[in-house]
């Protein structure tokens, strides 16, 4: 190791200040790598003076992970005491999440009931869409890098996948208000759906049914992770799979299993959210 890296590694040993990344989580390792922790890696480069640290908040997944792969990942509460522990005072919290959901709001209120106290400072970064701005500039990112590359021109739809929440419609709006921005933005055959609530599948194959000129549809999970979601879902080989039952309108369909975490432009994003964090 060079003299300039052990100084860097001495430094951020005694570092009180802290960095959180806090995902859903998932089961899969390789998807992982390419999006939670490509994240990660985007948040400890711009804020190199912060030691980082990942916590995931579905107990299903560590716990699953952890007796099937032996994989140890903290949940919100044990990366907050480690955190502690570890002599971090000054913190940013960083969620992967897209929406304001259940989620994000169980994490909020865990840091508001376990930081109190705990820490000098706790700064929180918004969601991915947080805002109308961030609805513009994420509508663009998938202009440029998804529907771009995979499905130009007229003739070509882009079909995305979110996850949605039947049980929180004013949340759930969000992927009603992206639709909009992508129209007004000129890309009418971008078109949103979700797994759970409104725009649903049936929503999105009405509206290619309006559209007799496509003939091409590539379908993408408008999702951090490209998880289990869109390998069964979104791609998988059941009859009521998205790809299927776009299928059978007699379109060609080919699937992109990408997570909007290996978007260069996504992680960027949520980098501004944290550094926006601690301006505030």
């Amino acid at each position: 190791r060079t003299c300039r890296r052990m100084k860097a590694e001495d430094d951020m040993n005694n570092t009180n200040k802290g960095i959180l990344a806090v995902s859903f989580g998932t089961m899969n390792r390789e998807t992982c790598d390419k999006t939670i922790g490509a994240i990660e890696e985007a948040l400890a480069e711009a804020f190199p003076e912060r030691k980082l640290y990942r916590a995931w908040m579905s107990s299903f997944i560590i716990q699953k992970l952890r007796s099937t792969q032996g994989i140890r990942c903290d949940t919100l509460e044990e990366a907050l005491d480690r955190m502690r522990e570890e002599g971090i005072t000054d913190l940013i919290v960083q969620p992967t999440h897209l929406l304001d959901g259940f989620e994000n709001k169980r994490m909020k209120r865990i840091i508001g009931e376990k930081a109190a106290g705990s820490f000098d400072k706790v700064a929180i970064g918004a969601h991915l869409l947080d805002s109308s701005k961030d609805l513009s500039d994420v509508a663009d990112i998938i202009i440029d890098d998804i529907y771009g590359p995979y499905a130009p021109g007229r003739s070509s739809a882009l079909v995305l996948m979110g996850h949605g929440n039947r049980h929180d419609p004013a949340t759930n709006r969000v992927y009603a208000d992206l639709q909009n921005c992508l129209c007004s933005k000129g890309y009418e055959t971008i078109l949103v759906g979700t797994v759970e609530g409104e725009p649903t599948l049936e929503d999105v194959r009405s509206a290619l049914d309006r559209n007799t000129a496509v003939t091409d549809i590539a379908i993408a999970p408008l999702m951090i992770v490209a998880g289990n979601h869109a390998l069964h879902d979104m791609a998988g080989n059941e009859e009521t799979s998205w790809k299927n039952v776009l299928a059978s309108t007699g379109r060609n369909v080919d699937t992109i299993l990408k997570g909007l975490g290996e978007y260069d432009g996504i992680r960027r994003l949520l980098t501004e959210h944290a550094r926006k964090a601690i301006t505030i």
